[in-house]
């Protein structure tokens, strides 16, 4: 290839590139394309290029329409957004409460339903709705696959700075609500790769048993950890013990010593 032609060529990754980074197939991407979503550029042998400015737009079309929105919704929203990107001002995010809700109620679903769907009391489902009880870990795992969503969008996350080095005061702490265990994202770019350092009081953890796609790692930095796997293995972690399982098995967590865990937990694909 010549220089003149290198110069010429548009900088950017291909859409298959994209499809991996984001977890969208690239027909997906497609068909946003063509709904007029997304225009990447094109070479001069017609392969599309999508810049930094794209790829964003495009996670942030993902984000839309997994929240429920429809193609005409998505690009009425990114038209107030603007060029930028940036959302217009608002008001503090709603509780996760208050985001449950709303979730269900635009996918139509009634509250016994999504209790259903959960495996969950109807009775305890209508708490959570009501602010008048926290929901765990594992509740909120099963409420966000239960309503076709991950926990950062159904806590309504803000989006990465896209930053590749995270330092600890830049670590955004994950507004779960969970009494005693807290969450902190240790990256802050789109990554198929979630790292969480997570923090366990003594007596606490997930309570309830989760299970998803993918697969788990994770890595005592401090105190104890015991996991119990499809409800019948149970696993005692110390300091600088490491384990590795897949996601599909059901898994609960909890702090049995009487000092604070401190966990690197990371999992793929990204499920908190």
């Amino acid at each position: 290839m010549s220089r003149s032609s290198e110069a010429r060529r548009p900088t950017g990754v291909y859409i298959s590139q994209v499809a991996r980074m984001l977890g969208v197939s690239a027909s997906v991407l497609r068909t946003w394309e063509n709904e007029g979503l997304v225009s990447p550029t094109r070479t001069e042998s017609g392969y599309r290029v999508f810049s930094p400015t794209d790829v964003e737009r495009v996670r942030r079309i993902r984000d839309l329409i997994q929240e429920g929105l429809n193609p005409a919704g998505v690009r009425r929203l990114l038209e107030e957004e603007g060029d930028d990107g940036e959302a217009p001002s608002r008001g503090p995010r709603p509780h996760v409460h208050d985001r449950i809700q709303m979730l269900r109620k635009r996918k139509g679903l009634s509250l016994r339903t999504l209790a259903a769907m959960s495996d969950l009391s109807p009775s305890s489902v209508s708490a959570i709705e009501r602010g008048l009880s926290a929901p765990s870990v594992g509740t909120l795992q099963r409420l966000a696959a239960a309503l076709d969503t991950t926990v950062p969008q159904l806590l309504d996350t803000p989006r990465p700075q896209r930053q590749l080095v995270v330092r600890p005061h830049e670590r955004q702490v994950l507004d779960m609500e969970t009494p005693g265990v807290t969450f902190e994202n240790l990256y802050s770019t789109d990554t198929i790769l979630q790292s969480i350092l997570i923090s366990v009081e003594p007596g606490e953890g997930s309570h309830e048993s989760y299970s998803h796609e993918g697969e788990e790692f994770l890595f005592v930095l401090e105190g104890q950890l015991e996991l119990t796997l499809d409800e019948i293995y149970t696993y005692r972690l110390g300091a600088r013990d490491a384990m590795t399982f897949a996601s599909p098995r059901p898994h609960r967590w909890w702090n049995p010593g009487d000092v604070r865990t401190v966990l690197v937990w990371v999992n793929t694909p990204p499920t908190f």
